[in-house]
C-alpha cells in the first residue's frame, strides 16, 4: 500500500528522543504525551479521532497563514523603521509603555562558491563540523533502501508511523472565479 512497505518490514520505531530531537528533545515529547490525556482525545474511535485531527489541522493551517500574513507586516514596519532611523538620524528610540528599539549594522555572509567554500572549510579545520541538511541524508538514504543498497553503518534506520490526511472536498464549497 505503502511506497516504503517492501523496506520498513522489521525496523524497529523511531524512538522519541529521535523522532523530537528538532522540536525540543523529551520537554516536547512530554508535552504531546500530556496532550493525549486532553478531553478532545477521550473517545478515541478513529472516526472521532480522524475527525479532531482535520479539525486541529485545519486550525493550525489558519493560524499558520494568519501569523505568515502578520510576519510580513512586521518585516515591512521593520524597514520602515530602518528607514525613518535612517533618515532622522537616530540611533535607539525609548517610546514609554511600548519599548526600546536600536538599529544594529551587521555582517551577514552568503557563499557564492560552494565548491571553494567547502575546500576552505576543509583547510581551516571545520570539516568534523560539515554536514548534510537532514531532509537530504533521509532522501539519499530512502532512495538507497528502495534500490535495494545497504545504508552505510553510520546511519540507523527506523520507521516512522506517518499520518497522510487528504480532506474530503465533496462538503466544501467550491470556489467562484471573480472576473473583474
Amino acid at each position: 500500500m505503502g511506497k516504503y512497505d517492501g523496506v520498513v518490514q522489521g525496523l524497529e520505531k523511531l524512538p522519541p528522543e529521535i523522532r523530537y530531537a528538532s522540536l525540543g528533545g523529551e520537554k516536547y515529547h512530554a508535552k504531546v504525551e500530556a496532550a493525549k490525556a486532553a478531553e478532545e482525545f477521550t473517545d478515541r474511535t478513529p472516526t472521532v479521532l480522524l475527525t479532531v485531527y482535520a479539525d486541529l489541522r485545519r486550525q493550525a493551517e489558519e493560524k499558520e497563514a494568519e501569523a505568515k500574513a502578520i510576519y510580513v507586516r512586521v518585516e515591512a514596519a521593520a524597514q520602515l523603521l530602518v528607514e525613518a532611523y535612517e533618515e532622522h538620524s537616530i540611533d535607539s528610540l525609548n517610546v514609554k509603555k511600548v519599548g526600546t528599539m536600536r538599529t544594529d549594522y551587521v555582517p551577514h555572509t552568503h557563499v557564492t562558491d560552494k565548491a571553494a567554500f567547502h575546500q576552505w572549510c576543509k583547510d581551516n579545520g571545520f570539516e568534523a563540523q560539515m554536514s548534510l541538511p537532514w531532509q537530504t541524508v533521509n532522501s539519499v538514504m530512502k532512495e538507497k533502501l528502495l534500490s535495494g543498497e545497504e545504508v552505510p553503518e553510520c546511519v540507523s534506520v527506523y520507521v516512522k508511523p506517518t499520518p497522510v490526511f487528504t480532506r474530503d472536498k465533496s462538503g466544501l464549497p467550491q470556489a467562484e472565479e471573480e472576473v473583474k
